[in-house]
């Protein structure tokens, strides 16, 4: 038992080291892996043990072992390879966490196999050797006698002489009790009758999954934060996330670029996901700042040439730039750069909050000027509460066809929430849960069909894994678990689980 759990510890060290070394990454979701990995390690364990025990004494130890391994050893590692592809055909999904647990998942089965054929393997052979020469387990050095009288550990104690009895009794009580009671008829009616009904139930339950996530998922119930969460939906229930949307691009100046950005205003505005009068453009301000102004003084260098542009020197700055008088364009926009920035730097000097919403590029000057041009800007709003999943993933959609509907001079434009990055879970999820269960099943299908050489034996195993995975999504709608990337990665592993129990 001891080298068993070594075993086990080894294949979970390959397990992490292999995945890691071939850039797989972390997760919250695969620190759970070696508990699994234990509790297969322990069943191929026991398995195998349990093989060698039903050998008779009489046999040598290589006979025993050959005989083990031909029957247990075929065993485990038909579930091995079915867990090995199922994870491997997981591997595939587009979500991040979901394939590097797969990954490391792969690693780990691959290693508590080979670690049980080989270096527990050979420790069942040392065992084997004791029990034929009669050695004590806990002191192998000690040779007893086979009489059924006290032993130094006492009459049932661990240096008993009799070491490896025929039947345990666990198996004796499968073989004599649990057994004869499924015989019974009237429990062979219940099971068709209950099973057949749980089944229903469940498909009926799995219909009404729905999928959500919620930071409460992981907090632990006794946490000041579930308090912090309980104020927030009592007094900010509807109040909504903000929205930026996000341009980079170097053509600010041009009046298709101008015109597209302040209309973004109004169509953002018209959104059913944002909040009415919430968007802040702060194109749309400058040029709402400067209606109405007969002057805006500015400085520009000495080597501008104000006469070709019309302008009027009124005096001197005081760091020896020329100031010129300049008025505003009425019907059109800014598309001279050095008015562009000019009106701009003149408009920030009077809103300095609205700094917050550009990206300066200090490298990138503008001409005749120490204005630093613009490498992005934002337009902000504020989202509505949005309850669902699906009304979440509505809104993501809708606001990146807006942007999707810019000028190509624009530059690179695009929405952005923080909470998109669970927006994008739930806008594949049902889809990458379908995919993966369904690869899972394929490769039990396809293991099963090759090993067992059986057709009829092959299809009650996939039938019974189905049923199995269909009852779990049940479960999880009555227990109030929801579609999301940790339970569908659960799923998945459920699969892999379901085929150790053949």
């Amino acid at each position: 038992a001891f080298t068993g759990v070594i075993s086990i510890g080894l294949a979970i060290v390959i397990s992490f080291g292999l995945s890691s070394a071939a850039g797989f990454f972390l997760t919250p979701v695969t620190n759970v892996l070696p508990f699994i990995l234990i509790g297969i390690g322990v069943d191929d364990m026991f398995v195998l043990v349990s093989e060698l025990e039903r050998q008779p004494k009489s046999l040598s130890v290589e006979e025993k072992i050959a005989r083990t391994m031909g029957h247990a050893g075929v065993s485990i590692t038909i579930t091995s390879l079915t867990d090995v592809l199922a994870f491997a055909l997981g591997a595939t999904t587009t979500l991040p966490a979901l394939k590097s647990f797969c990954v490391f998942a792969v690693f780990g089965i691959l290693g508590d196999f080979l670690m049980q054929i080989t270096f527990f393997g050979a420790v069942m052979v040392f065992d084997a050797r004791r029990i034929k020469q009669n050695r004590a387990d806990c002191l192998c050095c000690l040779r007893l006698s086979m009489d059924k009288g006290p032993g130094p550990c006492g009459s049932t104690g661990c240096c008993y002489g009799k070491f490896m009895k025929e039947e345990g009794v666990l198996r004796s009580i499968i073989e004599r009790y649990y057994s004869r009671f499924l015989s019974r008829k009237w429990v062979k009616i219940m099971t068709l009758i209950l099973f057949p009904a749980l089944f229903g139930v469940c498909i009926w339950g799995a219909t009404n999954l729905k999928q959500d996530f919620s930071f409460r998922f992981f907090v632990p119930g006794d946490s000041y934060l579930l308090d912090v969460f309980d104020v927030g939906d009592i007094y900010f229930a509807e109040q909504g996330q903000p929205l930026n949307i996000v341009t980079e691009g170097d053509s600010w100046t041009l009046s298709e670029v101008q015109a597209a950005y302040i209309g973004y205003s109004s169509t953002i505005n018209q959104s059913p996901f944002v909040k009415n009068d919430s968007v802040s453009n702060w194109m749309e301000g400058m040029y709402d700042w400067l209606d109405g102004r007969a002057t805006v003084t500015i400085c520009v260098t000495n080597d501008f040439n104000t006469t070709i542009k019309g302008w009027t020197v009124l005096g001197t700055c005081t760091d020896g730039k020329r100031i010129r008088r300049n008025v505003p364009p009425i019907n059109g926009y800014l598309t001279d750069e050095v008015d562009f920035y000019e009106m701009l730097e003149a408009y920030l000097a009077q809103r300095a909050s609205v700094n917050g919403n550009l990206v300066r590029d200090e490298n990138n000057t503008v001409p005749f000027t120490t204005i630093p041009r613009i490498k992005a800007g934002r337009i902000t709003a504020t989202l509505k509460n949005l309850p669902t999943a699906d009304t979440q993933v509505a809104a993501m959609v809708a606001l990146r066809n807006i942007t999707d509907t810019a000028p190509s001079s624009m530059g690179y434009t695009y929405p952005y929430n923080f909470e998109f990055l669970y927006f994008e879970q739930y806008a594949v999820i049902e889809h990458e849960a379908i995919v993966n269960v369904v690869l899972a099943i394929s490769a039990v299908a396809l293991i099963s069909f090759v090993m067992i050489g059986n057709l009829i034996g092959a299809l009650y195993v996939v039938l019974c894994i189905v049923m199995i995975d269909i009852d779990l999504l049940g479960l999880m709608w009555f227990t109030g678990v929801t579609i999301n990337s940790v339970s569908v990665v659960n799923i998945v592993l459920a699969i892999g689980l379901a085929v150790d129990y053949w």
